[in-house]
C-alpha cells in the first residue's frame, strides 16, 4: 500500500520517514559498524548529553567504561542482520541500565540503532501486556525488569526472590507469550511500551 503524500509539503516517502524520525522523542540513530554517528535525532543527542556513561567525540560514540566501550563496538560489528540484535549495559554507581537494539539496513555499512534508557527505580512502561498474555504480576514484574535490561540474577536480587524462582517465571513467561528467547520476548513487549 503506498502512501498517499498529496498532503505533505515534503516532495518524498524518504523525507516524510526521516522528519517522522526526527521527532520521534525516543533516541534513535544510524551507526557505522566502527561507532561512527552517520545520523541521530534530538532523543539520541538528549541521552548523549544526560548519560555520564557515554559520549560522542568526532562523530563517534564512545562509553566511559573501557569493557563497555569494547562490548559495545562489538555488538555494532555483529549486528549484520536485518533480524533485531540487543544488548544492554548496567552503568557502575547508577540504578540505570541502557538497552541498544540495533538492526542492519540494506544498502549502507550502517546499522539503526534503538536506544532505551531505563533505571530500576523507572523501569519501562509496558502497558496492558500482562492481561493480554494472562501473566501473574510476578511474572509481569520479571518481564518488565527483564525488557528493562536487568539479569536473572539482578531480578532475584532487586524482588528477594531465588534465582530458581526468577527461572521459573521466565519459562512461564516465555510459554505464556510463545516465545523462545529473549530476542523474541522483546519484539513482543515492544508493542507495549508507552514511552
Amino acid at each position: 500500500m503506498q502512501a498517499d503524500t498529496s498532503d505533505f509539503e515534503l516532495t518524498t516517502l524518504g523525507e516524510i520517514a526521516f522528519a517522522w524520525l526526527a521527532a520521534d522523542h525516543r533516541p534513535r540513530m544510524i551507526v557505522r559498524p566502527d561507532g561512527t554517528v552517520l545520523w541521530a535525532n534530538a532523543g539520541a543527542h538528549r541521552l548523549f548529553r544526560e548519560c555520564s556513561g557515554m559520549s560522542v567525540a568526532h562523530d563517534v560514540i564512545h562509553l566511559t567504561d573501557p569493557d563497555h566501550d569494547a562490548s559495545f563496538h562489538g555488538f555494532l560489528r555483529s549486528v549484520t542482520t536485518t533480524e533485531s540484535h540487543t544488548m544492554a549495559l548496567k552503568f557502575e554507581g547508577e540504578a540505570s541500565f541502557c538497552v541498544f537494539r540495533g538492526h542492519r539496513i540494506p544498502g549502507i555499512d550502517g546499522c539503526c540503532i534503538d536506544v532505551r534508557f531505563s533505571s530500576t527505580s523507572h523501569p519501562p512502561s509496558l502497558l496492558g501486556f500482562d492481561h493480554v498474555f494472562g501473566l501473574t504480576a510476578s511474572e509481569a514484574r520479571t518481564a518488565i525488569a527483564l525488557y528493562g535490561g536487568q539479569s536473572a540474577r539482578e531480578v532475584a536480587d532487586e524482588q528477594s526472590i531465588s534465582i530458581d524462582t526468577v527461572r521459573s517465571h521466565i519459562r512461564q513467561i516465555y510459554s505464556k507469550i510463545g516465545v523462545s528467547g529473549r530476542e523474541q520476548l522483546f519484539r513482543q513487549l515492544d508493542a507495549f511500551r508507552a514511552d
